[in-house]
């Protein structure tokens, strides 16, 4: 067993690739939505480096509170590139995911390009994190007491909604499915 591992005799040279540049150019988001509902988000990415940008990687698209990026912010989705960028080129990328559950409030988009760090930046990668310029207006339906609600969901899709009880009252929810093996979580 002491002899099945060996060296090679002669060393093996990695080159790394010039460090290329890219950089968020745009986000558009809509204006206005409610968790659950289906929201697409629009991006382009541009080479802003004088050398040609090619490989394969991901970028990632959140929902934020505060337009900086941080562990906090949610994970709406992914968009994956693969090919070349020279300079000046751009591409674009659309995901279409369902708005997770949130307060209500403004909340900005961030992408992060190049995400998991597939391609050769350099000091380049200060400049792959960028916020929406304009903010996705969030609301939250309320619940009027004593209406009863029906509400059709797909598998995974979430709704969140606002209830006021006055004080000194108790709040009794009941919740059903048509469909006998779904669960529901309040």
């Amino acid at each position: 067993e002491r002899n099945n591992a060996r060296g090679s005799a002669d060393p093996v040279l990695i080159d790394q690739p010039p460090p290329t540049d890219i950089r968020v150019d745009s986000i558009i988001v809509p204006p206005s939505a409610e968790p659950g509902d289906p929201v697409t988000v629009r991006w382009t990415v541009e080479n802003t480096s004088a050398v040609t940008a090619s490989g394969s990687w991901t970028d990632a698209v959140y929902l934020s509170a505060d337009a900086t990026w941080d562990i906090n912010d949610t994970l709406l989705g992914y968009g994956d590139f693969s090919g070349s960028l020279t300079t000046g080129q751009t591409y674009s990328r659309e995901l279409t995911t369902s708005l997770p559950g949130a307060a209500a409030g403004d909340y900005r988009v961030i992408v992060r390009t190049d995400a998991r760090n597939q391609l050769a930046e350099d000091t380049g990668d200060a400049n792959n994190t960028t916020a929406s310029a304009s903010a996705i207006s969030v609301s939250v339906d309320a619940l009027t007491l004593g209406v009863p609600l029906t509400v059709d969901l797909k598998p995974g899709q979430e709704r969140l909604y606002r209830i006021v009880v006055p004080a000194g009252q108790t709040l009794r929810l009941r919740m059903s499915s048509d469909e006998e093996r779904a669960i529901n979580e309040v």
